[in-house]
């Protein structure tokens, strides 16, 4: 199952980043060290996709970080 990155006010774009995200926190709860590139084997998406999802995850902890 491939994925795409969403694009401006694309409500379907953003549901596949979503569940993107789920199946790749589902992943790494049990392995955390796996590389982007066995990560996107793993989902069906590309390096640049899972990379995207990751860094946007990343993105929105820091801000809880950042307004506690």
């Amino acid at each position: 199952m491939a994925f795409l990155l969403p694009k401006e006010d694309s409500n379907e774009g953003v549901k596949l980043m979503r569940n993107l995200q789920m199946e790749l926190l589902q992943i790494l709860k049990e392995d955390c060290r796996l590389p982007l590139e066995q990560l996107a084997t793993m989902t069906g998406a590309n390096m640049e996709e899972v990379a995207a999802a990751i860094a946007e995850m990343e993105k929105i902890l820091e801000n809880k970080e950042n307004t506690k």
